[in-house]
């Protein structure tokens, strides 16, 4: 659960603006549940939604209506044919963002400035950090 763990540091994000520091996940009884090293629990993520994002076919293209709004991270296409990586809905702000570099190097979440069509679950990374 770890991995899976990861892939949802987005909500962690969203929750706190941004996420420094450590966080664990651990199985909890109603599911999922990611913690900050403050012992301020951020989310818990229901049995239900878990094995619905664990059964997405990894590497396929799906249309854009059915893209997660809870705030994970995932790939998306665009209109103007370009792909779009680390993108997640934003309740609040009610669009689409996307992780970008802005101005002095720094690092922000900005709305997607073209309509998007298609998603897909960002890949796990590669089991081993060699070669």
């Amino acid at each position: 659960m770890t991995d899976l763990g990861k892939r949802f540091r987005a909500d962690c994000d969203d929750f706190t603006g941004t996420c420094i520091g450590s966080y664990t996940t651990r199985e909890g009884r109603d599911g999922l549940v990611l913690q900050m090293d403050n012992a301020r629990v951020v989310h818990v993520y229901g049995r239900n939604r878990l094995t619905e994002i664990e059964a997405q076919p990894a590497g396929e293209w799906m249309p854009i209506d059915t893209a997660p709004k809870d705030g994970s991270r995932f790939d998306a296409w665009s209109v103007n044919k370009e792909r779009h990586a680390d993108v997640k809905w934003s309740a609040r702000k009610n669009c689409f963002l996307e992780w970008a570099v802005g101005d002095f190097d720094t690092c922000e979440w900005v709305r997607v400035q073209y309509s998007l069509t298609h998603w897909m679950p960002v890949p796990q990374p590669p089991a081993s950090t060699e070669g």
